[in-house]
């Protein structure tokens, strides 16, 4: 009997097949990646960076941008210093991290997207009153939902990069006002939300999951 041939033939290793599907990722988070813009009446620091992550949903894919600002600034000086302390204990730094959920499907168009807006419909209140809003599009049109009111809208899109604006001092979102005066971040630093990074900031008390969380409250 002949024996078995070696393998001739290369294959990639498992460490070279994860170090591509990480590059895959990027290249595809890097593609849908928000573009934010900060209103000029707006106190405190320019966001900082975006981090993400990729999962399955359904029949396609959802990705997760975690838009990292490096403080909120509370219009009450008393009041800021003693939510600054809380956010230090509870969440590990003073930082302030904002989600925007993008879902697509199988063929990489967008379907859906999440984000939090102010609820109470007022810019830079007291205190925001965190509120679902779901982008979707059906028919070639796009559609805003808040409250269980859809309401067509513009394409909220640059291309495939979604149009996000700060309404608030704790940075929930609202979608682009289309004030030339807002300050615009194209090109905000990009990386994965790796082991380290959920446990550094504690990811699983920062409600980072929004439809699950709405869903969970409701």
């Amino acid at each position: 009997m002949d024996p078995i041939p070696k393998y001739r033939h290369k294959i990639f290793a498992p460490s070279q097949i994860k170090s591509f599907c990480e590059h895959i990722f990027h290249k595809i988070a890097e593609r849908y990646k928000p573009i934010v813009f900060k209103p000029s009446w707006m106190r405190g620091p320019k966001p900082k960076e975006i981090r993400y992550e990729v999962k399955e949903s359904g029949d396609g894919y959802k990705i997760l941008y975690a838009i990292y600002w490096p403080n909120e600034i509370h219009p009450n000086k008393i009041f800021h210093l003693i939510y600054e302390l809380f956010r230090k204990c509870y969440f590990g730094s003073e930082i302030d991290i904002e989600p925007i959920e993008v879902f697509l499907d199988k063929d990489g168009k967008i379907q859906k997207v999440f984000f939090e807006t102010e609820g109470k419909n007022k810019d830079d209140p007291y205190f925001p009153k965190h509120t679902l809003v779901e982008i979707f599009k059906k028919d070639g049109k796009w559609f805003k939902k808040m409250k269980g009111v859809v309401k067509e809208i513009e394409s909220p899109f640059y291309g495939d990069r979604f149009l996000v604006e700060a309404k608030s001092w704790n940075h929930i979102y609202k979608l682009y006002s289309g004030d030339a005066t807002s300050e615009r971040f194209d090109d905000l630093p990009l990386s994965y939300i790796d082991e380290q990074e959920y446990l550094k900031n504690k990811f699983s008390r920062r409600g980072l999951n929004i439809k699950k969380v709405h869903l969970r409250e409701s």
